[in-house]
């Protein structure tokens, strides 16, 4: 499935009912698709939110960094310390 399409369902899924996100997916895209079903938006939205929170729960802290000792900036050719 298109990226565009997955970030749709999983919006129109996580706001309304499966089958009320259905419905709104044939009006704003303006024609009936098989795989804008209740169902798909439903599977959909579950494999979203497990990767959301699968993303949450990791640790996503740096690692710290020592300051650097010297700083050397250039501008217009010419380099200064």
């Amino acid at each position: 499935m298109h990226s565009d399409l997955i970030k749709l369902q999983a919006e129109f899924g996580a706001k309304d009912s499966f089958k009320k996100s259905e419905h709104l997916l044939r009006e704003t895209l303006g024609e009936a698709r098989w795989i804008n079903n209740h169902e798909r938006i439903r599977q959909t939205s579950i494999r979203i939110g497990n990767f959301v929170e699968k993303r949450l729960n990791d640790d996503v802290s740096p690692d710290p960094v020592e300051p650097a000792k010297e700083l050397i900036v250039q501008v217009d050719g010419t380099a200064f310390s």
